[in-house]
């Protein structure tokens, strides 16, 4: 039994630690990117061509500017993305969770790498990608890149919750399981150290 519930601790831990990680991780074949944002043109909307079979499509955009470290956590831009009539994306976005990098030393500006997540896309044909300012001020923006990847494994959000469960399960399991050994081997020792008497046998 322990076995099977060390089996059982590692499955969920798998889909709970590791399925999340590689889903969010892996970025599959890039699409493209393109340019939503520069300083002699402002915020402008681009649009992407984009297939069902690149289905879904990790969004990420990259965002060179001074953010205020008080304002990381509030939306410092805005992205839309709709085609075919209806709205695919709508977001807020803020750095708080973004991989940043120094854009270059003779700068202050730094590149945050934001990811948006995976979009469906539901139909063969072209998208209208809209990014604008966020609400929070006095942030100093020198580029905003779109970037898209498909071929991405398609994260489901109940995976996290359903492995947690699976592994506390398996932890309990193992933890009960150990003691009754460990219950069983007490026993066997305290049999086995009762003392005898005369030559035959326990009095």
């Amino acid at each position: 039994m322990r076995t099977f519930f060390f089996i059982l601790l590692l499955i969920g831990a798998g889909l709970a630690f590791v399925y999340p990680w590689a889903a969010r991780s892996v970025e599959g074949r890039e699409i493209g990117s393109w340019q939503l944002y520069d300083v002699a043109t402002g915020f402008h909307p681009v649009e992407v061509p984009l297939d069902t079979v690149e289905s879904p499509v990790r969004v990420r955009i990259d965002l060179t500017a001074v953010v205020p470290p008080d304002a990381e956590a509030r939306p410092v831009l805005t992205l839309t993305v709709s085609g075919g009539g209806r709205t695919l994306l709508a977001e807020a976005l803020n750095v708080g969770r973004a991989q940043v990098r120094d854009d270059s030393p003779q700068t202050p500006h730094r590149i945050y790498a934001i990811d948006v997540g995976p979009m469906d896309v539901p139909d063969d044909g072209t998208y209208a990608v809209t990014a604008g300012p966020g609400e929070v001020e006095g942030v100093e923006i020198a580029g905003v890149d779109l970037v898209m990847h498909a071929g991405i494994a398609a994260y489901d959000e109940r995976a996290q919750p359903v492995g947690l469960s699976i592994a506390a399960i398996g932890f309990i399991g193992l933890v009960i399981a150990m003691r009754r050994a460990a219950g069983r081997k007490t026993a066997g020792d305290t049999k086995q150290q009762q003392p005898r008497w005369g030559r035959g046998g326990a009095a």
